[in-house]
């Protein structure tokens, strides 16, 4: 399943290795410019699907990525274009919630990875959806932010304590204590 549809960020013309400072932006080597990867708006008519692209590194949204391709869900659904844009226009946004996004950029995809090398994982993928991006959907909808982001860490110490990843090990600490 594509997460992204017909966009920019699962195109093979879009080079990962070439991005400015800022996150989620990435060159196109068919038009010649940058674009984002969470875009809603559908790619071009050079467009091609690249299925050896790990989207969830890509994504910087690790986790939820993961979880949506196990789900089959795509950005061009309402709510999961809003987890995407709570990371892109929320967390990153604010100079507040930048300590957890470096931290988590150290951990999530480890995280995500040890999620999808889980026999059971399309099944965890739902219980995970089902507990807690649920609720984080809504309270971004709601414009909670600070609590949208407490239900998504609960959700990766839920994660942390199945495989018994020690998130201190890795450096990173900051997923097991409140950030808000």
């Amino acid at each position: 399943m594509n997460t992204f549809g017909n966009q920019c960020g699962s195109c093979v013309h879009l080079n990962t290795n070439d991005h400015p400072s800022w996150r989620h932006i990435c060159y196109c080597t068919e038009r010649g410019k940058y674009y984002s990867i969470t875009e809603s708006a559908s790619g071009c008519s050079r467009y091609e699907y690249d299925k050896n692209r790990d989207y969830y590194e890509l994504s910087k949204w690790y986790v939820v990525t993961l979880i949506c391709e196990r789900l089959g869900l795509s950005c061009e659904q309402q709510a999961i274009n809003d987890l995407f844009r709570f990371r892109l226009e929320v967390l990153e946004a604010s100079p507040k919630y930048q300590e957890f996004l470096d931290e988590y950029d150290m951990a999530g995809p480890f995280l995500a990875k040890l999620l999808n090398m889980d026999d059971a994982s399309l099944s965890k993928c739902r219980e995970l959806f089902k507990l807690y991006l649920s609720k984080v959907i809504c309270l971004i909808i709601s414009k909670e932010y600070d609590d949208a982001l407490s239900v998504y860490i609960e959700m990766l110490k839920k994660i942390e304590n199945t495989y018994g990843f020690d998130i201190e090990k890795r450096n990173s600490s900051l997923l097991l204590r409140k950030t808000c």
